[in-house]
């Protein structure tokens, strides 16, 4: 990296600057050491190997006078990002935004599963990657994880678009595992640009049921290309030992005929209420169940005091809980909050289908 990236020419003037302490901070972290000057309409680069730089084959390189420091922390994002360089006081000396051009890998390419927990220890741990596009296939030859596990693609691995591919623990190299009690994975691309870094882990809010219980940990709505470092972004698996090399969703919208409640309404959420029902209405709580997979289905509770007017229920709704009591189940719980009307009041749960 050149300041003069950052400034337009790292000092436009005839005298030199002393730069000691001065900063660099955003996708890398630098603070310039004590004696560090540039000279009067000179550049100065960093680098994150001073060494590399100077046995680069192509110019800038070492034997051109170039003034190089390092070595920084962070690594320069193929998606934009902002720089800021800051003088030894904090104060902003100027910014720039570095252009957006991700590799295909780093668009389309997504951890979507995830067995870090056999139950009891058997079976084999996994991973599953997803590729999003439509329309490109993607070259993995070098695609590489390099924290949490070790594994690279080799030469000819290709995944065809909206196809899965899977890594076993047989092929994770140098003894690596996935941790059962949670971890930093790291995907890069072939320039060993990050293609996903996140933790998961096996503590709520994330799922429980992932933790040696028999299902994986499934990234819920892949084609959205959610956070995978937000635990409300992944859901476990609806069956034990995952679902590997497919997807695990059940989308409503290619199935609606289902009916299992024989009423002519297709199963969203079970919503029978009473003995036997599993949804439940309590002076201080709103349980609700919902079959695992149906992750193009967005549930949208909403209260109304005339059953006329109805609008968002979430202010009179806190601490969320989801549970898994089997049988491709996750049930939801909330405590009803000291701000729910205390008069006669209703509420329902609204679906609305997610267009992927």
């Amino acid at each position: 990296m050149c300041l003069s990236g950052i400034t337009d020419r790292a000092n436009p003037n005839g005298d030199a600057v002393d730069m000691s302490a001065w900063t660099v901070s955003g996708g890398v972290d630098f603070t310039l050491p004590p004696g560090t000057v540039v000279p009067g309409n000179g550049r100065i680069y960093l680098s994150p190997n001073v060494r590399d730089f100077r046995l680069r084959s192509a110019s800038p390189t070492g034997g051109e006078g170039n003034i190089v420091v390092g070595h920084y922390q962070g690594h320069l994002s193929n998606f934009s990002e902002t720089l800021t360089l800051s003088d030894a006081s904090g104060t902003m000396v100027a910014q720039t935004t570095t252009p957006n051009m991700p590799s295909d890998a780093q668009q389309f390419l997504v951890i979507s599963e995830i067995m870090y927990h056999p139950a009891d220890g058997a079976g084999l741990e996994f991973i599953e990657l997803f590729n999003i596009s439509d329309s490109v296939t993607l070259n993995l030859e070098g695609v590489a994880f390099t924290r949490g596990i070790n594994y690279i693609f080799p030469a000819g691995t290709i995944l065809a678009p909206g196809n899965y591919i899977m890594i076993d623990a047989l092929d994770f190299a140098n003894g690596t595992a996935l941790a059962n009690g949670g971890e930093t994975l790291k995907l890069e691309d072939a320039s060993n640009g990050t293609i996903r870094e996140f933790r998961y882990q096996d503590e709520s809010p994330w799922p429980l049921g992932p933790d040696g219980n028999g299902p994986s940990l499934i990234l819920i709505n892949p084609l959205l290309n959610p956070d995978p470092s937000l635990a409300s972004n992944w859901r476990p698996s609806a069956e034990n030992g995952g679902n590997p090399g497919e997807t695990d969703a059940t989308t409503f919208s290619g199935n609606p005929n289902r009916d299992a409640n024989q009423n002519g309404v297709p199963d969203l959420i079970d919503y029978t209420l009473g003995d036997g029902g599993i949804t439940t209405l309590t002076p201080d709580s709103l349980i609700f169940q919902r079959p695992l997979g149906t992750d193009d289905v967005n549930l949208i509770i909403e209260s109304s005091t005339d059953l006329s007017i109805w609008s968002d229920a979430s202010p009179f709704l806190e601490n969320r809980q989801v549970t898994n009591p089997g049988g491709g189940i996750e049930q939801i719980e909330y405590t009803l909050s000291p701000t729910a009307p205390t008069q006669k009041w209703f509420i329902r749960i609204r679906a609305e289908i997610i267009t992927l």
